[in-house]
């Protein structure tokens, strides 16, 4: 993963993101995050919860499964390295139409 800040960029691996993000108050960090970066769906699957893997389920076609998987899972990354813990323990929630919450 690359982020860019103040046009810095930083390459981040899952090695050094995990509690390693400091976001101060004045502080914007934004992500891009391409889907050639991410690792295969199979092990991005696994830190999905339960209710992420059954909207996963009903995508019809595997392209659109396999970016909304690599999507969540990143989403789950990053907040990970911000809160210090494991990526399928950040606690996220879904809104009325399906936009993922922090809790």
């Amino acid at each position: 993963m690359t982020t860019n800040m103040l046009n810095r960029t930083v390459r981040h691996t899952e090695a050094n993101i995990a509690g390693a993000l400091v976001a101060g108050a004045d502080m914007v960090h934004v992500w891009r995050i391409r889907a050639t970066d991410c690792e295969s769906a199979q092990y991005l699957y696994e830190t999905l919860s339960d209710q992420e893997r059954r909207s996963a389920q009903r995508l019809r076609r595997d392209e659109h499964r396999r970016q909304f998987i690599q999507t969540r899972a990143c989403l789950r990354r990053v907040l990970a390295g911000y809160l210090a813990m494991a990526p399928n323990g950040v606690p996220i929630t879904y809104g009325p139409l399906g936009q993922p919450l922090l809790e």
